[in-house]
């Protein structure tokens, strides 16, 4: 039922393809994978995680197409392909992110009088060098990739 549903067209002119007519699904199928496609390729290319995951959509609705063409299943991975690896990239981000909120944390707890200082210090002794080396890794990795 969704893969037929109405489609947000983001002002895209879909004039000649409401002008056809289909008695066949996968021939529908086919003709609106272009549409999908277009729809969905410069938001994943944008590398900006709002636009990627509004394309994520498209290729989403486009992955229930059951009568698209090999070719089109071939670009359709290579999109989801595309996906990934920005998805893969912004959770390495965000795990960066979450490693130095976690040691500034710690540190605060740390050199504060309080009943968690001690155990905040020897979390600091036992993971702060591992955790400092793994945050320093992944602002490489994900910024060195993002250039």
């Amino acid at each position: 039922a969704d893969t037929y549903a109405p489609l947000p067209l983001e002002g895209q002119d879909v004039t000649l393809l409401s002008q056809q007519k289909f008695t066949d699904r996968d021939d529908l199928d086919r003709a609106l994978f272009p549409l999908l496609e277009t729809l969905a390729r410069p938001r994943i290319a944008s590398g900006e995680p709002p636009k990627v995951e509004r394309g994520l959509y498209y290729l989403r609705r486009a992955e229930k197409l059951s009568g698209i063409t090999e070719e089109q299943r071939r670009s359709l991975q290579s999109m989801l392909t595309d996906v990934a690896f920005y998805q893969a990239r912004q959770k390495l981000e965000d795990a960066r992110r979450l490693v130095s909120e976690g040691l500034a944390q710690l540190k605060l707890a740390a050199e504060t009088e309080n009943r968690h200082a001690r155990a905040a210090n020897q979390m600091l002794t036992n993971v702060g060098p591992a955790a400092r080396a793994l945050e320093e890794s992944l602002r490489r990795a994900v910024h060195t990739e993002s250039a």
